[in-house]
């Protein structure tokens, strides 16, 4: 019975310390609120000056598959659109459990990145766009790609890379294959730093 007690012990010794090991790959460290409000002007001032006189809220997103994401305020779709109200919406669990600095870099990269497309849209595209967006998985997919190249193009293929690894850990196996049908996998973005070399 000792002999089993002090393999149950061992054990559990083993498990516990796997187990923090794996949330310490998850969490990078974590980011405050201010943080991350300072972060979103600075990216949008420095990548985006056309943004530069509109001001991005941050609100709370709550999902199990969604991490950062971009809004328009409903009331405010018909306006033109340096005049839409726009935000980023944003997982508590990216401030309980941060993925790196250079990953957040890059997403909200990204993010601001479509904000940058809808400015250029009017009215009735931007109504056709939200439609094809929620209903066309093809034009989805064609439309986060070309986003996420856009990231890459302007020498974000790390915080990238590190921020899919990231969100693929919080995800089943079929969440995770719709992820990687939508957006650049790591793999695919070795891939892209392996043919463009000088874009960095």
């Amino acid at each position: 019975m000792l002999y089993s007690g002090r393999m149950k012990f061992i054990a559990l010794a083993i498990l516990l310390s796997s187990q923090f090991a794996w949330s310490q790959d998850r969490c990078s460290s974590s980011i405050s609120k201010d943080e991350m409000r300072d972060s979103i002007d600075q990216i949008k001032n420095e990548y985006f000056p056309d943004l530069k006189d509109i001001d991005l809220s941050m609100k709370v997103l709550k999902s199990k598959v969604y991490f950062l994401q971009t809004s328009v305020k409903p009331t405010t779709v018909f306006r033109a659109p340096l005049r839409r109200s726009y935000g980023i919406q944003i997982n508590e669990k990216v401030f309980e459990c941060s993925p790196t600095a250079t990953a957040i870099k890059a997403i909200l990269i990204h993010e601001i990145q479509h904000i940058q497309d809808y400015i250029g849209m009017g009215t009735f595209k931007f109504e056709t766009f939200g439609i094809k967006y929620a209903l066309n998985r093809k034009f989805r997919t064609r439309y986060e790609r070309a986003t996420d190249l856009a990231t890459l193009k302007l020498g974000q293929a790390e915080g990238l890379k590190e921020y899919r690894e990231w969100v693929y850990q919080w995800l089943n196996p079929r969440q995770l294959a719709t992820k990687k049908r939508f957006y650049y996998t790591p793999e695919e973005i070795d891939q892209w730093v392996l043919d463009n070399p000088y874009s960095l």
